[in-house]
């Protein structure tokens, strides 16, 4: 498991981290400073039933969220377009050995309508989150 900073931000609104099915990516922003790593913010819109993940619930909880992935590497990026659904987003550990970008984290943004895109990391952090709750 990946520790992501903040992420209990997150997992209280849902009552777990969210798999990102049909979250909605609006920006990615590469991020430089004049040291330290560069980085790449994306802003999402995720909605998800609230509680346990093998629970029924029926309160929807939706927010706008942003991650920042922090000294990124070997990006590649393709067909983003007006509209970018994700089927998931994975933030994996890289198996020892096999990291030969040295970022120990592989990120992915497996798209279900519109762009994808796969990453290395050094951490990753929850930057902002917007909520809004209502029962359905």
């Amino acid at each position: 498991m990946v520790e992501i900073e903040n992420a209990s931000v997150v997992t209280d609104l849902f009552g777990h981290w969210p798999n990102f099915h049909d979250a909605v990516v609006h920006t990615l922003a590469f991020r430089t400073w004049r040291s330290g790593p560069a980085a790449l913010d994306a802003a999402l819109w995720v909605g998800a039933y609230v509680g346990p993940a093998d629970a029924p619930s029926d309160v929807w909880t939706a927010c706008n969220l942003v991650l920042r992935f922090v000294d990124v590497a070997g990006v590649d990026l393709a067909g983003f377009g007006p509209q970018n659904i994700l089927d998931e987003l994975r933030i994996e550990a890289v198996p020892d050995g096999l990291d030969d970008l040295r970022r120990p984290i592989a990120v992915t943004f497996e798209p279900s309508v519109g762009g994808g895109l796969r990453l290395r990391c050094a951490s990753v952090a929850v930057r902002a989150v917007h909520s809004h709750r209502r029962a359905t």
